[in-house]
C-alpha cells in the first residue's frame, strides 16, 4: 500500500515502521511423540541492524523458542528472524 501525501503533510509525518517474518528454522533434538505435553521459553538471542536497499536500517531480531518435553528433556529448538524497516509515505 502506497500513501501519498503532499509535501507539507509528509515533512510532518512521522516515519511508519513496517515489519515482516523473516526466516525460521526447527532444529528437533528427540522425537516427540503424540501425546507429549510440550513447554517452552523464547529469548531474543540477537538483534542487529544492516543497511537496505532502498535507503534506512532495518533491524533484525532473532528470537529463540527452546522446547521441552514432560520428562524434561529439550525436544527441539525454533529460530525465527523478524525484520523491521522504516518507510515513508510517498509525496504527491
Amino acid at each position: 500500500m502506497r500513501l501519498l501525501l503532499p509535501r507539507s503533510v509528509l515533512a510532518r509525518a512521522p516515519v511508519l515502521v513496517l515489519a515482516l517474518h523473516g526466516e525460521q528454522e526447527f532444529e528437533l533434538l528427540k522425537p516427540i511423540f503424540v501425546g507429549d505435553v510440550l513447554t517452552w521459553t523464547c529469548r531474543i538471542a540477537d538483534i542487529y541492524e544492516k543497511e537496505g536497499g532502498r535507503g534506512g536500517k532495518m533491524k533484525f531480531a532473532v528470537v529463540e523458542s527452546h522446547y521441552i518435553n514432560q520428562r524434561g528433556q529439550n525436544v527441539a529448538i525454533a529460530r525465527n528472524v523478524m525484520i523491521e524497516f522504516p518507510s515513508r509515505p510517498q509525496v504527491a
